[in-house]
Formats: structure tokens, sequence, C-alpha cells
């Protein structure tokens, strides 16, 4: 981690059905991802696709010379392991959209959608999110559609899933910033099983704190109740792309919140929940299947 996009290149399979007007949303949203990075589309080519549609893309870029890279190795025991987000609302965002394309049931999460919401409606608002959709776009969907309050909240998980909004590094890199980060790692999988890969490749262990996670509060206020729920969502939400790293002690980073520590590999991975009282880590995530 830590390189500076410039540009992709962008190939798209189409199939027949493929129309003008899908062509241009493909177009459109790709012009509104690269503007929200501040990348150019550099080129990239179109072929038939023999049923549905698939895209590749590839992002180049460089690492600038005051940062370095961050890599997955060179955490040590005593550094401080720390988030640069929350956690647990692309899932969140996920279990949404399934009650909402079901017209079933969102589990416990439920309670997330206003009872007097359209749903179809909150289905047509969640198809206008994208990288570049600030709160403020949220807000006139819903209003525009005549949706309740508390639609927005519900509205921004369902963003978090379905287009991170992450935008910016985790802090402006300097060489004081890069001298203390130690290791690094996107949480793509989930906090559970990136930290363990992090942990793997610097051959080290790990204690996180259960009440040190940073959840989103919608989320964390409906599932108050269920310490254990709340705890899976934390550690298995794949595709948040917040960065967790390992830092020197002596350096905590603005806007990064402290976690937990890391420990000698002979002490494995654990989490210490509201009791004081440790357990193993729960290796929960995305699984990819082949």
């Amino acid at each position: 981690m830590g390189g500076e996009p410039a540009g992709i290149v962008f190939t798209a399979g189409l199939p027949g059905r493929c129309g003008e007007e899908d062509l241009v949303s493909i177009v459109d949203g790709l012009e509104r991802a690269c503007g929200a990075y501040g990348i150019r589309l550099f080129g990239g080519d179109t072929v038939l696709s023999p049923s549905g549609y698939f895209f590749d893309m590839a992002i180049i870029g460089s690492v600038p010379g005051d940062c370095g890279v961050f890599r997955r190795a060179g955490a040590r025991p005593g550094d401080l392991l720390v988030l640069f987000g929350e956690v647990g609302g692309s899932l969140a965002g996920l279990r949404l959209l399934e009650g909402l394309a079901g017209g079933g049931s969102a589990g416990p999460l439920d309670a997330l959608i206003p009872p007097q919401a359209d749903r179809t409606a909150l289905r047509e608002a969640a198809r206008t999110l994208s990288v570049d959709t600030t709160r403020a776009d949220i807000e006139a969907a819903c209003s525009a559609r005549g949706l309740p309050d508390g639609s927005a909240e519900t509205l921004a998980l369902i963003g978090r899933h379905v287009s991170p909004l992450t935008l910016e590094p985790p802090v402006n890199c300097s060489p004081e910033w890069a001298s203390a980060v130690t290791a690094m790692i996107d949480i793509s999988d989930g906090l559970g099983k990136d930290l363990a890969a992090l942990c793997a490749e610097s051959g080290v262990g790990a204690v996180i704190s259960e009440d040190a996670i940073p959840v989103p509060a919608a989320l964390a206020g409906v599932l108050e109740g269920d310490r254990v729920k709340l705890t899976s969502f934390a550690l298995s939400s794949g595709e948040e792309y917040v960065a967790l790293a390992a830092v020197d002690p002596g350096f905590i980073p603005p806007a990064a919140a402290v976690i937990g520590e890391v420990t000698g590999e002979e002490d494995g991975l654990l989490i210490e929940g509201p009791d004081g009282m440790t357990r193993p880590l729960p290796l929960m995530g995305y699984e990819h299947e082949f």
C-alpha cells in the first residue's frame, strides 16, 4: 500500500443485448469514479461477450518518494494496531440490500429501515449511489422520493457496500508517518481475516479489544443488545477498504482508532471482551472460491 493512482485501463465485455443506454451508463460510471479519485481513463478495449457482462481494470500509478511502500510484513511486538475508519457498515449495507431486493427481512437490521418507507423508492434511491455521492446527495434523493426521516441513514449504510466512499488516504504522508508505520493492509475480506493475514506475513501475534473496534453508530444502535452479533459484523464485514496498520507506539496517527497491540507469534490471535477476558480471535470474513 502507499501508491498514488494516475489512471486506469479498462476492458469491457458486452453481450449482444447491450444497448446505447447501457453503454452510456457504463461510461458515465467510469467518468464519475475517475473524477472522484482525480485520475484518468487512459484507454482499454471492448469485446463481444457470448453471455453476460464482464469488466477488467488495471490501475497505473507510483509511490511518492517521501512516503514509501507499506507492506503486510514488518509489524513488531509492542506496535499498536490502528484502524482508519469504521468496520461493519459494508456487511450491514449488504444485508439491507438483500432485504429490500427480496421484499423480505433484513433480520435485526430491519430496525434500520423506517417502517413508513416505500421499499421500492428506497431501492431506486440506492441505485443512484456512486463514489462521488455526498450526504447532501443522499438527502436530496430521499426528499425527491418522499422518503421519511431515517432513510438517509439506511442509504448511507448501503453506500458503504455498493460504493465505498473512502476517497482520501488515511493521513497526509510525511517522513514521520512513513517511519512510524511498520505494516499495513486494507480491510477487504474482513477485519478478522485481514488482521490474521498481516500477522502471518509479519510472523507475530495480536490482541485486539472488542470495545475499541469502531463501528457505525446506526449499526451499534440496533445491535447494542446483541454483543455477539455486533462483534461478528465488525470482524467479518468485507469490502470496507479502510486501512489497518501496525505503528510504533510513540506515534499515534491522527484520526486513527487504537484497537489493540502486536504480540509475539507464540501468543496467537486474541480478542479481549468487555469483561477483560481474552479468547481466540474468530477468523471471520469473506472466503474467495474459485
